[in-house]
């Protein structure tokens, strides 16, 4: 299995990744030079045209090593996230990366565009993550964050992994690491830093 690196400027981060293909879903007319591009709109760059709020989407199972939702997840309808999250598992590998970046929900750049409805904080992507009590709530298609970053005046990111049904004694693990992560921030408030160090 032949692998390369994949550099995420906006976490000064490289992963380990396989080789293509990767997705850029959403992609408008700025898509990653690598990637096959996606979005509802045909633009210049634009490989596929189609509406990823339109789930499944036109791919068989399992069948890229990463999907970059760069400015996506803002735009998607809040009631459909579950349903396009779990539909990003299912066309990922296993172990393949999704990095999403988007502006910080309470943040201008979140708010100054009229067409941004879902807003994402530095506890959303936990609604995803197997051993806490956010993922509890819904229990979709289980990731692992390996890296998270935000400015709460600029953007949040995140590169997650997926991840198959993990074993009684691995959750348990996966709740300890994530025990400081309470829905709505009920015992402290989040710190910036300890949200950068332990992923």
């Amino acid at each position: 299995m032949k692998e390369t690196k994949f550099h995420w400027k906006e976490a000064d981060h490289w992963f380990t990744i396989k080789l293509q293909p990767w997705l850029d879903v959403g992609c408008g007319n700025n898509k990653h030079i690598d990637c096959l591009g996606i979005d509802k709109r045909q633009l210049e760059g634009v490989d596929l045209v189609h509406d990823v709020e339109n789930i499944p989407w036109p791919f068989k199972d399992e069948s890229c090593s990463m999907i970059l939702l760069n400015h996506l997840i803002e735009h998607i309808k809040p009631w459909l996230t579950i349903d396009f999250m779990n539909e990003c598992w299912r066309v990922l590998e296993f172990n393949g990366l999704l990095i999403l970046v988007t502006p910080y929900g309470f943040s201008l750049r979140h708010f100054q565009d009229p067409t941004h409805c879902n807003p994402w904080v530095e506890s959303t992507p936990f609604y995803f993550v197997p051993g806490n009590n956010l993922y509890d709530i819904y229990k979709p298609k289980q990731w692992t964050i390996e890296k998270l970053i935000y400015a709460v005046d600029g953007d949040l990111g995140v590169a997650m992994r997926k991840i198959e049904d993990i074993s009684p004694e691995t959750e348990k693990e996966v709740r300890n690491k994530w025990k400081h992560v309470y829905m709505g921030a009920k015992k402290t408030p989040y710190n910036r830093e300890i949200m950068k160090v332990h992923v």
